[in-house]
């Protein structure tokens, strides 16, 4: 092996380490039984997010800690879900901006799993304060083996918001919703649009478990393929509460 090839290994070798130890392939512990991580890739709740792209052409950010904007009336359900997942808020700032402590490598990747969270209102990278620090003290575990109990407020709004759009969302997956017409004797197929739901009413489940909810709901939705010309309609969906510490259909 000549001299400028043995140099070229030693410095892609020196590349790797310094790569490994920033974070961008070190074995991540696990200290939630919601949270997984599998090289860069995080699972959460069993739902799988990718960081997307090369890094390297990205502008500079903080390494391990990304920016939260909660939505101003759910300050209380944004803490839940910070604790649910054992992340740790390392400080807040003006507009409702919280700082929180993520594994180096998974900036982007949880940005993108909370985003979705109904009480965050968007995720960012926090590309100012590049040396600010990221030592907190870590929340506690919520999920514990024998289940969290159920709470004794029924399901927040955004709850339910959230679950009617998943909902909604599993229709259009699976190709539309069939339907017959009366009129014609013809089978179509509907995919149906929604625009928003709001919660009327939840009423606890008779002769059922504590946390079973039926809800009440007024859905603005569009049945037209091209989404034109949505309507509002009244709706029920069934809430319940699962021990591991979230609401779910």
């Amino acid at each position: 092996m000549s001299r400028m090839s043995r140099t070229l290994l030693v410095l892609t070798c020196v590349s790797l380490v310094a790569l490994w130890f920033s974070g961008y392939g070190r074995p991540v512990e696990e200290s939630n039984q919601l949270v997984r991580y599998d090289g860069k890739t995080l699972i959460v709740e069993g739902k799988v997010w990718v960081r997307q792209g090369a890094w390297r052409s990205d502008p500079p950010f903080a390494q391990g800690r990304i920016l939260l904007r909660w939505r101003a009336p759910f300050r209380a359900e944004f803490d839940e879900l910070l604790k649910r997942y054992s992340l740790c808020l390392i400080d807040t700032r003006p507009g409702d901006i919280a700082a929180v402590a993520v594994p180096a490598g998974f900036e982007y990747q949880w940005a993108n799993a909370l985003s979705v969270e109904p009480p965050v209102d968007y995720a960012a990278m926090d590309t100012e304060n590049l040396q600010a620090t990221t030592q907190c003290t870590p929340r506690p575990q919520v999920a514990e083996a024998k289940g969290i109990p159920v709470p004794e407020e029924e399901p927040f709004e955004l709850v339910v918001r959230k679950l009617v759009f998943e909902q909604y969302q599993e229709i259009k997956d699976a190709g539309g919703l069939p339907v017959m017409s009366t009129a014609t004797g013809r089978q179509t197929v509907l995919n149906p649009t929604v625009y928003d739901v709001r919660k009327e009413t939840c009423a606890r489940i008779p002769q059922s478990p504590p946390g079973n909810y039926e809800c009440e709901v007024v859905i603005r939705i569009s049945l037209s393929p091209d989404g034109s010309d949505p309507s509002e309609q009244g709706a029920r969906i069934s809430v319940k509460w699962d021990p591991s510490g979230k609401w779910v259909r």
